[in-house]
């Protein structure tokens, strides 16, 4: 298993809405602590926690930052330049295309985000028809690339459940023990 130092939140959304559309931005937010937590448990080292989303208002930006959560706020371009190889990437449907820039800049220990559509695979042709994969965060060759180093495990099937998430784990290098 790769050593994870870091887990960004990008594009989760914001916690002020007047309607249930809320809930994926607390779930992927919860995700993103609960992950921390397991991580420092067992690699016996503190992980940071980052989030960058330009929705964050100020109620959303203290609720992070507390004592609790603990979250460090960037603003873009900050948070991809935090992503390096001990990073885990939480990007479930944004309204940016972060897997694209993420690809373009680091290998990452782990993403989780929606699976990336491949043209070959039934089980990925018309996953979800309600992501907007397509329009904001396409699957590219390039992503596609990028996941050749990557072991994928479908985390749902259900989309109430983010959305049919994918988490990907990079494998180890040749010849390299602990990942």
């Amino acid at each position: 298993m790769p050593t994870i130092k870091k887990i960004e939140a990008f594009g989760c959304g914001s916690f002020v809405w007047d309607t249930d559309e809320n809930t994926p931005c607390i779930r992927q937010h919860a995700l993103a602590l609960c992950l921390r937590d397991h991580f420092e448990e067992k690699q016996g080292h503190k992980v940071q926690l980052f989030a960058q989303d330009p929705d964050y208002r100020r109620i959303d930006r203290q609720i992070l930052k507390g004592k609790i959560a603990g979250f460090k706020i960037l603003e873009d371009p900050w948070g991809f330049i935090e992503v390096d190889e001990e990073t885990l990437v939480i990007s479930i449907a944004p309204t940016a295309p972060i897997r694209q820039i993420v690809a373009d800049i680091a290998r990452p220990a782990m993403m989780i985000w929606c699976p990336v559509f491949k043209p070959d695979d039934p089980d990925t042709a018309q996953i979800n028809p309600q992501v907007p994969e397509s329009k904001c965060d396409p699957s590219t060759p390039r992503l596609r690339e990028l996941l050749k180093g990557h072991r994928e495990h479908r985390l749902t099937k259900d989309p109430d459940d983010f959305l049919y998430a994918a988490l990907y784990i990079r494998k180890p290098a040749a010849g390299v023990k602990g990942e």
